[in-house]
């Protein structure tokens, strides 16, 4: 490949990236007063000032779309959570409280975020460094203690700190960002003494 073409290349794979921004950047936009159910690819073209086909040539389906929009939510805007620079599992608590009152704030994004975590095939790389986190600060906490009861901590903390613990305490039971945080400080707590006891009798 000679440099006009790698030039070449590289401008069309910008211009592709760059409207791929757009289309999603267009979707939160829309989020903000509809359901993504009700956004149409018309819709989502006249937001994103590009042709209806270029819509469907990027996302050919809504599962697709989603799913997009869900790791680029990760990717672009989640990606400073505290969860990925720590591994201290006593700092559980506190950095999702601080994550939950966010979501609280940008509940259309948080949203598209959680309901991507449904369609995902497989974990994004902000979840999987999320994952390697918790299971990094448990390491103290399981040492000794049989292999599946280690992934069932892991998992446990994980799950109940996920986005998915924000958007079903606040759409089944009305919760408000503190009392979803202090529900899973409660957990947390349960979770952390039970190990504790278990080592103990190891």
């Amino acid at each position: 490949m000679n440099a006009k073409t790698a030039r070449t290349s590289n401008l069309r794979d910008e211009y592709v990236a760059q409207t791929r921004a757009r289309i999603l950047t267009a979707l939160l936009e829309l989020l903000k007063d509809k359901k993504f159910e009700d956004i149409s690819y018309l819709d989502l073209a006249t937001q994103a000032r590009v042709a209806e086909r270029t819509v469907y040539r990027h996302f050919p389906s809504k599962s697709e779309l989603i799913r997009s929009a869900g790791q680029w939510i990760d990717e672009t805007i989640f990606e400073t959570d505290d969860f990925l620079q720590s591994d201290i599992i006593e700092d559980v608590p506190k950095i999702f409280r601080q994550i939950v009152r966010r979501n609280d704030e940008v509940p259309h994004l948080a949203d598209i975020a959680a309901m991507c975590r449904v369609l995902a095939d497989e974990s994004s790389p902000v979840r999987k460094r999320v994952a390697d986190n918790i299971r990094n600060g448990l390491k103290p906490y399981v040492e000794g203690l049989e292999s599946d009861r280690k992934i069932m901590a892991e998992a446990a903390v994980y799950f109940f700190s996920s986005i998915m613990m924000w958007k079903m305490l606040r759409k089944e039971f009305g919760f408000s960002a503190d009392q979803t945080a202090d529900a899973h400080e409660w957990i947390f707590s349960l979770i952390v003494e039970d190990l504790k006891r278990r080592r103990q009798t190891a």
